[in-house]
């Protein structure tokens, strides 16, 4: 019954859906807020109720979300570009700041539920004594998982990480389906170069799934740090079997 009360409204629905492919309130692009002379040829498709930007504001307002998907106006349709394309960099070290000392920037393969980014990352080249040394621990800190601790070129998303996790825990899902839906997501049509990062992904689900269980377990707490865990000291008591002094009475 509530789905023949809607049918009725189909239409609208669709015209909502083909109202985004297309230029909306605009019947021409509008020209930036802030620089007046500039076009607003871009938009945010991660955004809420995103309007249109010229290329330096849409890099600006995205200092510390370059991994939202960016559309570029052709004159006929929204294309598909990249905050990477139109010159974002993102620093590390610093809270999104760019880092005072001199700085180097490294193309990164980023995997998120929302698909697979690449984003120019600029590390922290403070002095040897305020410096993170490691770049893995910058990419860490910034809940990005390296696939390698040695010069790292792709990482995946806590949230990605978390994701899978969840999905295969409760959805049975398979690891290769999610790697294949995250591409999907990308280049559904494989108009563009796929990524392959299989490999990757299979190791780094394999550690992120052994992290998890020595977070939960306090393990990263033990001054002696994991190594020194006991066996059995990460499983978890059934509630329902007797076990002494815990849920069995003392006589």
């Amino acid at each position: 019954t509530r789905l023949l009360n809607w049918l009725p409204l189909r239409d609208q629905f669709l015209d909502e859906l083909l109202r985004h492919d297309g230029l909306q309130e605009y019947l021409t692009l509008p020209y930036c807020d802030t620089y007046k002379n500039s076009q607003a040829i871009y938009r945010c498709t991660d955004c809420f109720l995103p309007k249109p930007q010229c290329q330096a504001c849409i890099v600006t307002s995205h200092r510390l979300l370059p991994l939202h998907q960016i559309e570029g106006w052709t004159g006929n349709f929204w294309d598909k570009t990249s905050l990477h394309e139109l010159g974002l960099q993102f620093y590390l070290g610093h809270s999104g700041d760019k880092c005072p000392g001199l700085t180097r920037s490294t193309k990164m393969t980023v995997f998120d539920i929302s698909g697979v980014h690449t984003v120019s990352v600029v590390w922290c080249s403070c002095s040897a004594a305020e410096r993170i040394t490691d770049n893995f621990i910058q990419l860490l800190r910034a809940r990005w998982f390296p696939a390698t601790t040695k010069q790292p070129r792709t990482v995946f998303t806590f949230n990605c990480l978390n994701t899978f996790h969840l999905l295969t825990l409760h959805a049975k899902i398979s690891l290769y389906d999610f790697y294949r839906s995250i591409i999907s997501k990308t280049d559904n049509a494989r108009v563009y170069k796929t990524i392959y990062r299989w490999n990757e992904i299979s190791l780094i689900s394999r550690q992120w799934r052994h992290l998890k269980m020595l977070k939960c377990t306090g393990r990263g707490h033990a001054p002696g740090g994991a190594a020194t865990t006991e066996k059995g000291a990460c499983a978890i008591l059934c509630p329902a079997c007797p076990q002494r002094d815990i849920n069995l009475p003392k006589d």
